[in-house]
């Protein structure tokens, strides 16, 4: 066995035995191919529900998708999506340095302020905005929204910043 058999032949070979014994390997062989073939019908059947499964996700989340779009668009009040993370790497920034009150630092350093929110990056927004903004169109308003602030806007911006800040 130590030598890769399974099985021997003694002397004087007897035909009945050895029919025996190539009938258990032959049957031995077919059940493994047959587990086999089993195995890979399961994964199959697996990768169908999966993949049935997913489409189920994939045509919900387009679904929410143009919920979420159609609700953004038609809203009466301004929206605007905007990509932060810049400007939370700036205010990580002035925090690793040292600085302990973002409210007050960013009160006696108002170049602070407009130097964060210059790092927002505006991704979209809804015609309420456009027209609120007194922009042109969507692009122009995406193009020139670092000209909509100005000194009204300073209290909200330090505020804004102040809770991202936070955290």
């Amino acid at each position: 066995y130590s030598q890769g058999a399974v099985d021997y032949l003694y002397k004087p070979i007897e035909p009945v035995m050895v029919r025996a014994k190539v009938s258990f390997f032959v049957e031995q062989f077919q059940q493994k191919r047959k587990i086999q073939h089993q195995a890979e019908l399961i994964r199959q059947l697996q990768e169908n529900v999966y993949k049935a499964q997913l489409s189920e996700k994939e045509k919900h989340l387009q679904e929410t998708e143009h919920r979420y779009q159609t609700l953004f668009s038609k809203a009466p009040v301004a929206l605007l999506e905007g990509d932060a993370s810049k400007m939370k790497f700036f205010l990580d920034e002035l925090k690793a340095s040292g600085m302990q009150n973002i409210a007050i630092y960013l009160e006696e350093n108002p170049q602070e302020v407009w130097e964060a929110f210059s790092k927002m990056k505006l991704l979209d927004a809804n015609q309420a905005a456009v027209d609120l903004f007194e922009a042109q169109d969507k692009a122009d308003l995406v193009a020139h929204i670092k000209q909509t602030f100005h000194a009204k806007s300073f209290n909200f911006m330090k505020d804004h910043l102040t809770t991202i800040a936070i955290g």
